[in-house]
């Protein structure tokens, strides 16, 4: 009896714990096959997909994408380019992709039929680049880079803090006073 209820225990913990993981609202980054990124390495172009998964419906909420740039360690371009916003409790938001594709001096963004596009002023081809290529369980009321290029060459592990939660420490780290620093930045945050 005792052993049975032990087991009853362990399975109820089980399926607690594994359900509760399932409502995170996560950026699942959808890599291309071998034939697709073969053709954009043709073509100069870059194209990162993502998928925004399980996104709340017991909350408002808005997503944003923001192109920010710095000369040294000031800021000179801040703007918003894409963004979503849910303001209706109880109505289940569908999953979205979100497709960046980053070319010479544009970056385009294709999600669920809607297209946006920011110009940029510098060849993004002339900088080192980082962008998210993992998945990233997304928290309220934090922001995440996406793309990070700096005209800096020296590696400084950008790669790797890619898709970590946005710090004012994190930025500084990443920004040389010698370079010019671009970051796609993504924002989740409660209406």
């Amino acid at each position: 009896m005792k052993k049975l209820l032990w087991i009853l225990i362990v399975l109820i913990s089980v399926i607690t714990f594994t359900g509760c993981q399932g409502n995170n609202t996560k950026l699942v980054y959808e890599p291309l096959s071998d034939d697709e990124a073969y053709l954009f390495l043709l073509t100069g172009n870059t194209i990162r997909m993502h998928e925004l998964k399980n996104l709340p419906s017991d909350k408002e909420f808005e997503i944003s994408l923001t192109f920010e740039q710095y000369e040294g360690k000031e800021k000179v371009k801040e703007d918003i380019f894409y963004g979503i916003r849910d303001d209706e409790i109880g109505k289940k938001e569908e999953d979205r992709l979100l497709s960046l594709n980053y070319q010479d001096n544009k970056i385009r963004l294709l999600s669920n039929g809607t297209s946006s596009s920011y110009d940029v002023e510098e060849d993004l081809r002339e900088y080192s680049r980082a962008m998210l290529s993992k998945d990233v369980n997304l928290e309220l009321g934090k922001s995440y880079y996406m793309y990070y290029a700096s005209t800096h060459n020296e590696f400084n592990g950008s790669g790797s803090v890619v898709g970590t939660p946005v710090t004012k420490d994190l930025t500084n780290k990443l920004l040389k006073d010698d370079a010019s620093t671009i970051f796609v930045k993504l924002s989740f945050n409660e209406l």
